[in-house]
Parts: structure tokens; sequence; C-alpha cells
């Protein structure tokens, strides 16, 4: 598992499919797409020490969707 919370955005099965209720050209779309595109074996490599981290490619997709829905950081002074 390379130290990495295991990562599968396929894996809630609920009653209801959300597939159905994003649109075709949404923006949540394009963010799914683009991780998967990306090589991220640069990050493969993590120590065992300490609390698993979260998968790459499901940060990316969190700070891309931020940054283009202008979401405020909780980092960032005002």
């Amino acid at each position: 598992m390379n130290g990495k919370k295991s990562y599968n955005n396929k894996q809630i099965e609920m009653f209801l499919d959300l597939e159905l209720y994003i649109p075709a050209h949404h923006v949540a779309r394009v963010i799914e797409a683009i991780p998967g595109k990306l090589l991220l074996a640069h990050y493969a490599h993590y120590t065992r020490g300490g609390r698993s981290s979260y998968h790459p490619k499901m940060m990316l997709k969190v700070i891309l969707y931020e940054y283009l829905k202008k979401l405020p950081r909780c980092w960032r002074r005002s």
C-alpha cells in the first residue's frame, strides 16, 4: 500500500448514482480526468513512519477544484 490510504472513487455504492446528477460539461468531470493523465510515480515512495498519507491524485483533485471554484483556503490570510 506504500503508506498511502487506499483511493478508489468508484467504491461507494448508494441507492442512487451520483454520476447521473453531474452535468456532462461540469468542471468536476474535467478535474476527475486530469490526474489520471499525469505521471505521479515520483510520489510512489513513502516512508513507513507516521500516519498514512492521502493519495496524491485525490489531493490534486481537491486543490484543483478549490482553485477553479475560488474557494477560500484556510491558510490564506485575508
